[in-house]
């Protein structure tokens, strides 16, 4: 794991942070969000979770359709 602070983790992994970011509105479900450092504001390495480890689940489903995406690719 990271480096841990009052707004959440910073750099998780593999360039990975997720941050906690309590939004005005009732629903919790948004109130951590993540992103890479390669996110470009178009290819989807960001995203909003309801707790640190939801935004881990993310990142991994993230992460496997990146190898995904690659494998098919190369073949």
């Amino acid at each position: 794991m990271g480096l841990s602070n009052n707004r959440g983790i910073d750099v998780i992994r593999n360039g990975w942070h997720i941050i906690k970011d309590i939004k005005a509105i009732p629903s919790r479900s948004f109130d951590w969000d993540f992103y890479h450092d390669d996110h470009d504001g178009e290819n989807g390495l960001c995203g909003s979770a309801s707790s640190i480890e939801d935004a881990l689940e993310q990142i991994d489903e993230i992460e496997s359709e990146e190898e995904e995406a690659s494998l098919s690719s190369d073949e």
